[in-house]
């Protein structure tokens, strides 16, 4: 999916036509955030089965809640049994946990502008980029790539904790 997207940012930068442009890079957003919300579904479904059905727009919260609660859970645990390096490594994936929070929501914003708003127009951007209501294609394609660093963090960290 995320080369999907990155085809379809590259094709709308080589777009003559303003309106070609428009609706190549509203798909860029689009499948930027939806190969960012399979890669946390996967790791969401590593962590607990039933999450794997949330609805995308539930993730968000989901990983500030109760993704970020069970790992200072873990945390917790660890600390009293003294493992100093993994107690660090649940603080780095609880601050991951956030950053994809966060990172879900400002490519659902996009998305939704980008699906529901045709009146907002791409914005053309120097050195072959854009943005949609001053969401950089840029920042969304960077979040897709934190997600995927941040999900395997978190992965690692939960599989440690539960082994």
């Amino acid at each position: 999916m995320d080369r999907v997207a990155l085809h379809l940012q590259v094709t709308a930068r080589k777009k003559d036509e303003a309106n070609e442009c428009d609706v190549f890079g509203r798909s860029a957003y689009n499948r930027y955030y939806y190969a960012t919300f399979l890669c946390v579904r996967n790791m969401m479904a590593e962590i607990n089965p039933q999450w794997a059905s949330l609805a995308h727009a539930s993730y968000p919260g989901a990983l500030s809640g109760s993704v970020v609660e069970l790992l200072k859970k873990g945390k917790r645990r660890v600390l009293r049994a003294g493992d100093m390096k993994l107690v660090t490594q649940c603080e780095v994936a609880i601050h991951a946990a956030l950053e994809i929070s966060r990172i879900m929501q400002t490519g659902n914003t996009a998305r939704k502008i980008a699906d529901y708003n045709p009146e907002i127009k791409i914005k053309i951007l120097g050195n072959d980029r854009f943005s949609l209501n001053e969401i950089s294609i840029t920042d969304v394609h960077e979040g897709y790539s934190k997600t995927n660093n941040y999900a395997d963090l978190i992965t690692r960290t939960w599989r440690q904790l539960n082994a």
